[in-house]
């Protein structure tokens, strides 16, 4: 769909919606879009919704090319005229490409309706020179797609998104450089909307809506606060424009900045609800700061709670070393006199064992002594034995001689 002609009608941004629960099958048409990169770095696609897609590199060695496949599926009872398609193609009226689309649309149109589905698809390429060319990213005006290198993905919006459309017109717009610069422009593509009149204070000032068919109906406003600023961008429907910069329908209301009384009440109206909104939210933040208050109380008794019950444990503790130290001093003195008492025992067993060693020496010493005494007393008697029997015997032997001998 190209986006070269300067159409004069309504133009409006589509609203998602539910699917409808039931639709007729035979009053559907199907239209598929397959994307596919051959070339060797990475390359994207955005369309006009803002929908980006990032296409990974490829290792082909030839026919560096991004590739665009469309496929038509249409039900027995829709229409098809393809007829502005050759339109759009460059090729040759004896191009044999040419001839073999235009034969497929022909036998399309010429399927009989008991084959409910009539299939037709065509393939489009963007060379890799042909981005080059054009600095790194190309816009597919058949297809509103920009199609270029990721590298510059982030700066290259697509030219009707909502957010291309309003970098466009910001680029177009030349202001002073000195003060404060305003811009409304008010878009109608439909012709109904009536010029609108703005009152800054000293002058009134007529907004006439202009026609654009790449832009949507409503209220842009662009503004500039002070020299190098970059210009900021708002759209509005053309409803809360009035509501939030105070256009009026007519010159006399802008003059008198509309009905009086009802700007008065309406003041009256604001004020007292931006003064509910102040105590609500004052409500809410003396709410907040009381259950911050509770929080922070909570908090406070629960490290005081554990910084005693850390100091108890640390008391304990120490209550039990101290005892611990007691008991070991204790038990030390105990095995202190202990180990005295049983040196004094031992030394009292050495001093009588050594006593009874004396005494038994003494005894031993006596004895022997006495013995030797006895042995001298016995030997002294034996040699006064021995020497007598001599003398006995002889005795004996002269007596038995002299017995003999009567």
């Amino acid at each position: 769909m190209s986006r070269d002609i300067k159409h004069l009608f309504g133009s409006i941004t589509a609203d998602p919606q539910e699917e409808p629960k039931k639709k007729n099958p035979n009053c559907a048409t199907n239209v598929r879009y397959e994307f596919y990169s051959t070339l060797r770095k990475k390359v994207f696609w955005r369309d006009c919704r803002g929908v980006v897609a990032v296409e990974g590199p490829n290792t082909a060695t030839r026919g560096e090319a991004f590739y665009i496949t469309v496929e038509y599926e249409l039900q027995t009872s829709v229409e098809l005229d393809a007829r502005e398609l050759f339109t759009t193609f460059n090729m040759p009226d004896n191009s044999p490409l040419r001839k073999e689309l235009y034969q497929r649309i022909t036998e399309l149109n010429n399927t009989v309706s008991w084959n409910n589905q009539r299939r037709f698809k065509y393939t489009v390429a963007v060379t890799a020179e042909q981005i080059d060319a054009a600095g790194g990213v190309v816009y597919l005006r058949d297809f509103d797609l920009i199609v270029g290198y990721d590298h510059v993905r982030e700066q290259a919006l697509h030219p009707y998104s909502h957010e291309g459309q309003l970098a466009r017109m910001r680029q177009q717009i030349t202001y002073g450089n000195e003060g404060v610069n305003l811009r409304f422009v008010l878009i109608d593509n439909t012709g109904r909307v009536e010029p609108v009149w703005y009152n800054n204070g000293i002058v009134v000032v007529e907004l006439k809506p202009q026609r654009d068919g790449h832009l949507a109906d409503g209220l842009y406003v662009f503004f500039q606060r002070a020299d190098g600023d970059e210009t900021e961008a708002e759209f509005l429907s053309l409803t809360d424009g009035k509501a939030k910069y105070h256009l009026f329908d007519t010159r006399i209301e802008a003059i008198n900045l509309g009905k009086l009384d009802k700007i008065l009440e309406r003041i009256k109206i604001e004020n007292e609800t931006e003064v509910l909104e102040l105590k609500q939210a004052l409500t809410r933040t003396e709410l907040e700061q009381k259950r911050e208050k509770v929080e922070l109380d909570r908090e406070k008794n629960r490290l005081q709670s554990e910084r005693e019950e850390d100091e108890r444990r640390r008391k304990d503790e120490r209550d039990e070393y101290d005892a611990r130290e007691r008991r070991f001093q204790e038990d030390h003195t105990r095995q202190l006199a202990q180990l005295k008492m049983e040196r004094e025992r031992i030394e009292w067993e050495r001093s009588q064992f050594s006593e009874r060693q004396r005494f038994d020496m003494d005894m031993r010493t006596r004895v022997q002594r006495d013995n030797n005494d006895s042995v001298k007393n016995f030997f002294e008697v034996l040699k006064l034995a021995v020497g007598l029997v001599g003398p006995l015997v002889s005795a004996y032997a002269l007596y038995k001689g002299m017995t003999g001998k009567k």
